[in-house]
């Protein structure tokens, strides 16, 4: 998934990838910052298909440290801060997430015993590549994420998706739609929703 991404970022550098709060990205500012959190989790050992929790604020670091992750190989977990801490406790402790990818400012909700990446740690970036990154071996049917379900049982549950699944439902409704450089999607809604 984060080649299709890093395509595009090729292909249109200087087009505006996100924009959130009177702030924009292009695509290479984008990618810049993905890599740089990919390399900084390479270099604390995440492999394919570990589970990395993202637990972020909206904002342009949320999709860098998605892609960030994807690109590190690792499947990522997304634990939206407004859930209900009982539903973040759970997720985080069912999913065993080798580390968590966060906004210090969300340090408080997170368990001691797991360690953390800083997404606004802007010491921590410096000096870290900011190449795409290559993870030997990396396939389509590696783990992309894990999203928990609502849980009609009572408790959620984690299902695990693969690159290839979802690239497979882009490219089967690609024709559907027709979306194109013009188009602007929004996120207003939670990230650990499936179709987010």
């Amino acid at each position: 998934l984060h080649r299709l991404f890093e395509a595009q970022a090729a292909l249109r550098p200087h087009a505006i990838a996100l924009s959130c709060a009177g702030v924009q990205w292009t695509y290479a500012q984008l990618n810049r910052h993905a890599n740089q959190l990919a390399h900084r989790l390479l270099a604390r050992g995440v492999q394919p298909d570990d589970r990395v929790a993202l637990c972020a604020e909206h904002s342009l670091e949320l999709i860098a440290g998605l892609l960030g992750i994807l690109k590190a190989g690792a499947g990522y977990v997304a634990v939206d801060p407004r859930q209900p801490r009982e539903r973040l406790e759970w997720v985080l402790r069912d999913s065993t997430p080798v580390c968590v990818v966060s906004h210090s400012s969300l340090g408080g909700m997170l368990p001691d015993a797991l360690p953390c990446l800083w997404l606004d740690d802007e010491a921590a970036a410096a000096g870290v590549s900011a190449e795409n990154p290559v993870v030997e071996g990396l396939g389509p049917h590696h783990l992309a994420y894990v999203i928990y379900t609502s849980g009609s049982t009572g408790r959620a549950k984690g299902v695990q998706v693969e690159h290839r699944q979802v690239s497979r439902l882009l490219s089967a409704t690609e024709g559907w739609f027709g979306f194109g450089e013009r188009d602007v999607w929004t996120l207003f809604h939670s990230y650990a929703f499936d179709f987010s």
